[in-house]
């Protein structure tokens, strides 16, 4: 595409081949929509399907976001972009089992609510849940591409759900709705005690009364429609909730605050029946025996305390026996568990910040975790809780394709998460890491069917990638990849490669009198063939050298050499390369 203004021109190329995708999204499409090649194939990385799989020089196939062959020995489709991550190490996107969010205020007055503002289990996350863009960053940064969002408030607290962290929109990102009901026997810090319940006493009491009401519900609706003559009980939403819940055979997870609350909600679910799942509190090493044979999942904190204040003697007076005692053996705490049988997923819950969520069960690792246990309380293991054991916690045909790309071992000090995928979607600061795109790009330029055109037939965009800064420029005639004083290189021996070593997608857009901006990614284009018809990329042509006529002084020659230089082609002004997109502004005056 090709439009002048004000003297400058904005050319958009591409490199590779866009498939439309009919959309599954049952939102309207609004504006101009892009629809990139959803093909891909990450080659020649190390691979870590699951706890103790590897496969070593590793291919994954994807579409649409969802894994489609993973092997040693693949072939990629015709079409996939190819993407060589040589000396990577992948693994599955992390699961974290133990999030919370806020939820809107149930007014009592609205609906056939219950009674009491702490028993809101008809709440649900899935039918609240409020897109928080800076949220889902953190923990994607993390390595983190699923969580369970549970209710934060209340006793019997609402119904949580499974959502992807990646930047589509809830609808799309939305995994599993109401997977689990959540319970607090404790009341809310801060709560006064003006209100009931008040106390902790208080809190298992109406919880119990809860349980209890909700199973006289069940069997005086069963009367009614069974019997004729009686009375119709009166409808309850929360009841409804529970019971619909319950008879799905759902779990309903028990905030653990300390050892003996855990007791507490397992003497509390063996009343009542229930599957019960804890959220530990990082403490459980003090009743380690006891609570090994509740035979319950443990949700584990990584929140490890910080070192106590012992800088001065005064200090060392203040800090408490048991405030060093758990600074000594919280990180060991996960290690004991799996010791002792207990099956525990780790979270990020109550860390000041996602990204302390790796180091942190690095050292864990350093304490007497395994390796494989600690990557399976990540992935796999948080993945079968929620029932999503098939689509996320493993690299697998028909999971989403939600990977971390790592320089390295996940646990070792030094590796670093470089990249994180979620449905497929690479993010986009990772591609100028593999792409170049050094060399000669032959544009060749078309009007509308029957219209007239003053553009020339096709134009040369030579591009010099160094390490430091991009250079180019925009000429009529073939020229060498652009040199400049600002971007030095060296003169590259035999034809310069036109496209990356994998055909990813490269695109230019050059935008009018304005900053440079990278185009919206995912625009039609044409690889780089000889029998391109759009834009193609051809190998730089051999050098030409204008030598001045005899007769000409050196000083004259050089004068009309430059003048023809600047009458067929213009420097790119200010241009960058990032998310397989060129921005550039040049002078079209010098060119056309």
């Amino acid at each position: 595409m090709l439009c002048g203004n004000l003297g400058l021109v904005c050319l958009l190329f591409g490199a590779t081949l866009a498939q439309a995708q009919q959309s599954s999204s049952t939102l309207p499409e609004v504006g101009i929509q892009s629809h990139p090649n959803t093909l891909i194939a990450i080659q020649h990385a190390t691979i870590v399907t699951e706890p103790g799989r590897v496969i070593e020089d590793g291919t994954i196939v994807m579409r649409d976001g969802k894994i489609v062959e993973v092997g040693s020995k693949l072939t990629p489709p015709a079409g996939a972009d190819l993407i060589d991550l040589t000396g990577k190490t992948i693994y599955s996107g992390l699961v974290d089992a133990g999030l919370e969010t806020e939820l809107p205020v149930m007014e009592l007055n609205r609906g056939a609510n219950h009674w009491n503002p702490e028993v809101t289990p008809n709440r649900s996350v899935a039918d609240s849940i409020v897109q928080d863009d800076a949220k889902m960053t953190k923990l994607r940064k993390a390595g983190i591409t699923t969580v369970l969002l549970a209710p934060r408030d209340g006793i019997i607290k609402g119904k949580s759900a499974v959502v992807l962290t990646g930047n589509s929109p809830v609808p799309k990102s939305l995994l599993r709705r109401d997977v689990g009901m959540h319970v607090r026997l404790t009341v809310t810090r801060g709560r006064g005690r003006d209100s009931y319940p008040g106390s902790p006493m208080g809190a298992v009491a109406l919880a119990r009364q809860t349980f209890l009401d909700a199973q006289w519900y069940s069997q005086a609706w069963q009367a009614y429609r069974t019997q004729s003559g009686l009375e119709k009980p009166d409808a309850n939403l929360a009841f409804d909730a529970m019971n619909d819940h319950l008879m799905a055979g759902k779990w309903v997870m028990f905030d653990a605050l300390n050892e003996q609350y855990a007791l507490r909600a397992d003497d509390f679910g063996r009343e009542f029946g229930l599957n019960v799942v804890l959220k530990g509190s990082g403490q459980e090493y003090q009743l380690l025996n006891k609570i090994a044979k509740l035979n319950r999942v443990i949700i584990v904190p990584v929140n490890f305390p910080k070192p106590p204040d012992v800088s001065n003697a005064e200090a060392v007076l203040d800090a408490e026996l048991e405030e060093l005692t758990h600074w000594e053996l919280a990180p060991e705490n996960p290690s004991r568990l799996v010791g002792s049988g207990v099956k525990i997923a780790l979270t990020s819950s109550g860390l000041n910040d996602p990204s302390e969520f790796i180091p942190q069960i690095r050292k864990a690792i350093k304490r007497g975790l395994d390796k494989d246990k600690a990557l399976e309380a990540v992935t796999t293991g948080p993945a079968k809780l929620l029932g999503i054991e098939d689509e996320c916690g493993v690299i697998k045909s028909g999971a989403w394709a939600n990977l971390l790309v790592c320089s390295g071992d996940l646990w070792d000090d030094k590796s670093k998460i470089e990249e994180v995928w979620v449905q497929g979607e690479r993010p986009s600061s990772a591609s100028k890491v593999t792409n170049k795109v050094d060399g000669v790009w032959k544009m060749t330029l078309t009007s509308p069917s029957g219209a007239e055109s003053a553009l020339p037939a096709e134009l040369f965009l030579s591009l010099s990638d160094s390490e430091k800064k991009l250079g180019g420029s925009l000429a009529l005639t073939k020229k060498n990849p652009a040199k400049s004083d600002e971007t030095p290189k060296a003169k590259p021996e035999g034809p310069a490669p036109v496209v990356p070593p994998t055909p990813e997608t490269a695109a230019a857009s050059i935008a009018p009198d304005s900053p440079a901006v990278p185009a919206t990614p995912g625009v039609p284009a044409v690889p780089a063939t000889d029998d391109a018809k759009v834009a193609s990329a051809s190998s730089p042509a051999p050098e030409t050298s204008e030598k001045p006529a005899s007769s000409e002084k050196p000083e004259n020659s050089e004068k009309t050499a430059k003048a023809k230089e600047d009458k067929g082609s213009t420097k790119l002004k200010n241009p960058k390369w990032e998310d397989r997109t060129i921005a550039a502004t040049f002078d079209a005056g010098k060119v056309l």
